[in-house]
């Protein structure tokens, strides 16, 4: 479909349909169903659409998923609006709204009751606490247990302060150790691992991009460990100063970028160009190397992927997985060399994890190939070699 193929993609949707329809594996049929409705509405064939998106409904209504509830009435208002029959057209955007306030609704009853448990468990512990004192009043040895609570108190405090000293040094040990860890070993700025951190964390990325500078590739042998390590801190600190983006160094003119937000592969590429255009690399004149990058092209060759891979929120891919995956993008971009180059992968609703098995090059190679997943590129995808091994 990447490819405005549609009687290839509506063919392969036709043959996925009877097979979720036979495995009545309804939660991939409903994605399905919404695709098969893309592929209509964008040749304008609206009565189709509006059997697949009706179809989608259904299913997405019985399943109560809230987001292929919204898609599946934006493709049918839009085509009722097709078709002229603005009535129906509207009643779509009627759902679409009441959905909306009712997931709006949602949220505030959820506030509500979180207050009110907050203040049930304020009360609970209030009536604790009130029985407790009315114990020790009415104790007959309140001395010998105040004396008695006075030495535990002592003895624990001793203890807790012993403690406290202990897991300071060890805090620090495992921050010295961890800031370590996540860096680059020749560069000592954050390298690979600590971008395995960062797509680890609560907030992880939203866009993954991997990006190679190819005038810069050489930069440790061109100007010694010492002067390019201040290139590369200069170059990240610029990125992250322009751009909403963590930036990791993985290994001489290439580096990471973990978005914070979703952009397509050209809106990343054309920010981080301009990022790159206004850097001034000069960080000593002396060098005579200096002039070959003050004048060569920067330009950038990237891979790029959108965070999650999967629509299914119960199939989760490992870190590794998915930054081999924006490496395979990388990997076929360059094998066009012509200026700057981007390629992008992105799955469809209904693909499988296990495309993502190794050997990941070529499953996902397979897997292009089959119209499992798209690539977009600012190349023609024709004149692009995608990597097998």
């Amino acid at each position: 479909m990447y490819l405005d193929n549609y009687p290839s993609s509506v063919s392969y949707l036709k043959m996925a349909n009877e097979i979720f329809k036979s495995r009545r594996v309804m939660h991939y049929l409903v994605y399905n169903e919404l695709l098969f409705a893309e592929v209509m509405s964008k040749q304008a064939l609206w009565e189709e659409t509006i059997t697949h998106a009706k179809a989608a409904l259904v299913i997405a209504e019985e399943k109560q998923l809230i987001d292929a509830q919204k898609e599946a009435l934006s493709f049918l208002s839009k085509a009722y609006r097709g078709i002229k029959d603005d009535s129906s057209a509207l009643e779509m955007m009627d759902k679409l709204v009441a959905i909306d306030n009712e997931q709006q609704e949602n949220i505030v009853d959820e506030a509500v009751n979180s207050n009110l448990n907050e203040e049930k468990l304020k009360f609970e512990i209030n009536v604790y606490q009130n029985k407790l004192n009315g114990y020790i009043k009415s104790s007959k040895d309140q001395q010998m247990a105040i004396i008695i609570l006075l030495a535990a108190i002592f003895i624990l405090s001793f203890v807790w302060l012993y403690s406290l000293k202990r897991i300071n040094t060890l805090k620090q040990k495992q921050q010295s150790l961890t800031a370590k860890v996540i860096q680059d070993p020749l560069t000592e700025v954050k390298g690979y691992r600590g971008m395995l951190d960062c797509m680890s964390t609560g907030t992880s990325p939203k866009t993954v991009a991997l990006v190679n500078i190819k005038a810069l590739t050489d930069l440790d042998i061109d100007f010694g460990l010492s002067e390019s390590k201040l290139i590369t801190e200069s170059l990240i600190q610029q990125f992250e100063k322009d751009l909403p983006a963590c930036v990791y160094v993985i290994k001489p003119g290439e580096f990471a970028f973990c978005f914070k937000e979703t952009f397509t592969a050209n809106e990343t590429l054309k920010k981080i160009e301009a990022s790159l255009s206004s850097q001034d690399l000069a960080i000593n004149t002396n060098i005579p190397n200096y002039s070959v990058v003050k004048h060569d092209p920067l330009e950038c060759i990237m891979g790029h992927i959108n965070l999650p891979l999967l629509a299914n929120p119960d199939l989760r891919l490992t870190n590794d997985l998915q930054f081999e995956t924006v490496q395979y993008a990388l990997a076929a971009a360059k094998t066009i060399d012509k200026g700057s180059t981007y390629v992008s992968i992105r799955t469809l609703n209904f693909a499988p994890a296990a495309i993502f098995f190794k050997p990941l090059y070529l499953n996902l190679t397979h897997a292009l190939q089959r119209g499992i997943i798209r690539a977009e590129s600012n190349r023609p995808i024709a004149e692009i070699k995608w990597p097998t091994n």
